[in-house]
């Protein structure tokens, strides 16, 4: 019976694992630049707040991959509203379960398949007009 139950537990965890859900974090530490424009907030597309830029407007935040480009928004007091889509990719390590299907599912299930190609992200905030 001991047995039955540590096979059972052992293909769980095969089935619910994967090659980018192992190798690679959930979510990507992504840099926002507007270019020194201080106090920018910078929000998610479900309207939730990353954070707000430095003194030296830079904002550094780890963003959770998803299986779209999600489109951000940045504002700030004085400035037009800035939308910008991050560019999302195909993550590499995920091409490996082309060996172990179940797991193509669950990186894909899980978002890991996809990466963010880009990092940094620089921002031109536009001054509103009067």
């Amino acid at each position: 019976m001991k047995k039955i139950l540590f096979i059972c537990v052992c293909l769980s965890a095969m089935l619910c694992s994967s090659c980018a859900t192992i190798f690679t974090a959930s979510s990507q530490r992504l840099t926002f630049d507007t270019e020194g424009v201080k106090n920018v907030m910078i929000y998610d597309q479900n309207g939730s707040k990353l954070g707000k830029t430095d003194e030296e407007g830079i904002l550094e935040v780890n963003v959770h991959k998803e299986l779209t480009s999600p489109v951000f928004t940045a504002k700030a007091e004085g400035y037009e509203r800035e939308r910008f889509k991050l560019n999302g990719g195909f993550n590499g390590v995920a091409a490996i379960n082309l060996l172990f299907w179940p797991g193509f599912i669950v990186d894909l299930a899980t978002g890991q398949i996809c990466n963010y190609k880009q990092t940094n992200y620089i921002l031109e905030m536009e001054k509103k007009e009067n």
